[in-house]
């Protein structure tokens, strides 16, 4: 596996002050900023995904297996922002890491 090379924020949605309509609205607060590494998925990975029925995602995100982040967080990286789809905690000796499974939703 290679290195933590890409500097990556860790968004967490919070609830915001309500609208003009009093429903509530939603902000995002950066909770960390951490190294990881962020990697598009190839064209056999992306299908394999869809054949299973799960949600499209397009790219594969590691993060240290110490990172604090969960399915419902988002990630920044290179004004680039990716929403989590999945989570998997690895634990491979030495190579320890969580890896997600994220769709790239803005540019």
């Amino acid at each position: 596996m290679p290195g933590f090379v890409h500097q990556l924020e860790i968004q967490r949605s919070t609830a915001g002050a309500p609208d003009d309509y009093n429903h509530p609205t939603q902000t995002w607060a950066t909770i960390a900023t951490v190294q990881g590494l962020v990697q598009p998925k190839d064209s056999v990975e992306v299908a394999q995904l869809n054949q299973a029925g799960a949600v499209a995602s397009d790219h594969s995100i590691y993060l240290p297996a110490t990172t604090d982040v969960d399915e419902a967080d988002r990630l920044i990286y290179q004004g680039d922002t990716y929403q989590v789809d999945g989570l998997e905690r690895r634990d491979y000796g030495k190579l320890r890491h969580i890896k997600l499974n994220a769709r790239k939703v803005s540019a």
